[in-house]
């Protein structure tokens, strides 16, 4: 991180906005500011190259069209390069829906043909047979309590053996691959998840788990706002669960 500021970069949100996924900027934003960390939020676009110095990138989700051009950005602008550079130098990343799977080896496009990621994630992503909409929650042993969110996507991801999901599906489907019922990943300090809502808005324990990553120690906040909304969905997912 810079010594003046932190710097989150929203990667092509013209093309990967479609769910409302900014939402995890403003989020990250306010609960840096609230601790007295100056903050700069760059919306990078797909027409230019990635800045390479951001200290915490952001990946939403979007259509297959949308998805491609992403992709296709991001190869002709040497975007994986600068990412890549930037995970290796200590940058953290929030990927959601079409992100996660844009980071992996290959996904579906809208044709259901096969098409190259970026590579950076072990994981890769195929078309599923009908399209998964609805509330999501996990448990996940790095954080107290459940994380909720929105899923909205056909596509289905396998992580390769040995690497370690988001958390334990109990509601809706997220990954969808395989027998067990996991969601996203974490690799490294990276974190990928199906959840939309956004994600950061319903889980104010996962935005702190990101920012920390680059901050390390966080001071003590409490916004009884995000609480309450977070409270609040944790205990409709539960009873959906128990239909």
């Amino acid at each position: 991180m810079s010594e003046s500021r932190l710097r989150i970069v929203a990667v092509h949100q013209e093309l990967l906005g479609t769910y409302g996924d900014i939402g995890n900027a403003k989020v990250l934003s306010h609960r840096a500011m609230a601790r007295g960390i100056q903050v700069e939020v760059i919306l990078a676009r797909s027409d230019a190259p990635l800045p390479a110095s951001g200290d915490i990138y952001l990946f939403g989700g979007g259509e297959d069209s949308a998805q491609i051009a992403s992709v296709n950005s991001l190869r002709t602008h040497g975007g994986a390069t600068a990412l890549a550079n930037a995970l290796d130098n200590g940058a953290a990343l929030l990927a959601i829906c079409a992100g996660l799977q844009i980071l992996g080896e290959y996904f579906p496009g809208s044709e259901r043909e096969q098409v190259s990621g970026i590579g950076l994630l072990p994981l890769h992503s195929v078309p599923g047979d009908k399209r998964l909409v609805g509330e999501l929650a996990l448990n996940s042993t790095e954080f107290s309590k459940p994380l909720t969110g929105f899923e909205n996507h056909r596509g289905r991801t396998v992580l390769a053996d040995g690497v370690k999901p988001l958390g334990d599906v109990f509601l809706g489907t997220g990954n969808g691959g395989g027998d067990s019922k996991v969601d996203g990943i974490l690799f490294g300090k990276v974190v990928g998840s199906y959840m939309h809502g956004p994600a950061l808005a319903r889980n104010p324990e996962l935005a702190d788990h990101l920012l920390s990553l680059i901050l390390g120690g966080l001071a003590p906040y409490e916004d009884q706002s995000a609480a309450a909304l977070a409270a609040e969905r944790r205990t409709a997912a539960k009873l959906l669960a128990s239909r």
